[in-house]
């Protein structure tokens, strides 16, 4: 095959390549906007939707760099290889959230934030929202499953020719096939005190279990045309194992307004510790929302 003939030449050109060009890693997200005040109200089909951007932290699942297809692609009888994940910080992306009492002091929710999330929530202390006044102190329990998908066919990587000195033209073009979904499940302890009857300050700990399936293919095509004009060309493919999991811990306080007419502006930040398959960092994220509650 072309590849395993020229490792040193095909190597050097994907050096180039990434200095040149660089690649988009496949990756991973979880969100770290909670918008989940703690106060429900004890009537049926109490109503309240809020639309805003808030944070996600992001994981990297692959190191598309010279090392990874180095080590994996050229020097490994090896056909399919496991990740190298890495939190790599946040993305911002819009977000909407419905929220709705079914009962007194429980409510269910759907969140739409690159991912699709339900969670049901119940209130053990303090007024409910509907009798809640200046200093009430509420707390409530919620649980949450989300799916996060993401895929791509025919994702270029990389793309670059040269001529070597004697004279070939030598070409290498780089595509990746992914498919991922990553399920979460979502525990969060929140308190909640009225500062006065319009301004609700709420927040406190949360934690995320994450579980991912998928699989990544690289394909690497290569072109080899000498002075004679004869051309010789190859394929070679990499498969990635991206099953994974991991979880993140965290800590949310978030300021909420209400004006008399149903509008409310939140205001919210978090701070968490992400891990996932060994890797890890803390990140401190924010979100920001407007809604109505009906």
């Amino acid at each position: 095959m072309l590849l395993s003939k020229n490792k040193s030449i095909y190597l050097s050109l994907i050096t180039a390549c990434f200095v040149l060009v660089g690649c988009k890693s496949t990756e991973t997200s979880l969100s770290t906007t909670r918008m989940d005040r703690p106060e429900i109200s004890s009537k049926p089909l109490d109503a309240r939707l809020n639309v805003g951007a808030g944070q996600r932290s992001v994981i990297d699942l692959t190191d598309d760099t010279l090392q990874f297809f180095y080590t994996n692609q050229f020097n490994s009888d090896s056909t399919t290889f496991s990740i190298s994940p890495e939190p790599v910080g946040a993305d911002t992306a819009p977000f909407a959230k419905l929220s709705l009492s079914v009962a007194p002091r429980f409510e269910v929710s759907y969140g739409a934030h690159d991912d699709n999330k339900i969670a049901l929530k119940y209130q053990f202390y303090g007024d409910t929202a509907d009798k809640a006044t200046a200093g009430n102190y509420s707390q409530a329990l919620s649980l949450g499953f989300a799916r996060y998908k993401d895929d791509a066919k025919g994702l270029s990587m990389t793309k670059y020719s040269t001529v070597d000195e004697e004279g070939r033209i030598i070409s290498l073009e780089s595509f990746k096939d992914f498919e991922q979904d990553t399920y979460t499940v979502d525990l969060a302890w929140i308190h909640g005190y009225r500062v006065n009857d319009n301004f609700l300050l709420y927040g406190g700990p949360y934690f995320i279990y994450g579980v991912l399936s998928g699989e990544q293919i690289n394909t690497y095509d290569t072109v080899d045309v000498e002075e004679n004009g004869a051309v010789t060309t190859g394929t070679a493919q990499a498969n990635i194992d991206l099953d994974s999991n991991g979880n993140m811990l965290g800590l949310s306080v978030a300021g909420e307004y209400e004006f008399d007419f149903g509008l409310f502006l939140t205001l919210e930040f978090s701070a968490a510790r992400i891990e996932w398959e060994g890797a890890s960092a803390t990140e401190t994220n924010s979100a920001l929302a407007i809604g109505y509650h009906f």
